[in-house]
């Protein structure tokens, strides 16, 4: 059995952006084999937290 390490952070207010959700989907490496974060910005609180739900529904748990 592999283990999938499936985590996210969320954010508010970073530089001019009001809610970011970084995520590691447990499978993406960079050339050196280090973690690939893949980021998404949202303007709404709500739509972030939607996001968050969604992404805790596939497995995902926050790291923080």
């Amino acid at each position: 059995m592999v283990l999938m390490n499936k985590y996210y952070y969320y954010m508010p207010s970073i530089g001019r952006s009001k809610h970011v959700v970084s995520f590691h989907d447990g499978v993406k490496k960079h050339k050196d084999g280090g973690e690939f974060m893949d980021i998404k910005i949202f303007k709404s609180k709500v739509k972030a937290r939607i996001f968050v739900k969604e992404l805790v529904k596939q497995g995902f748990y926050n790291n923080r």
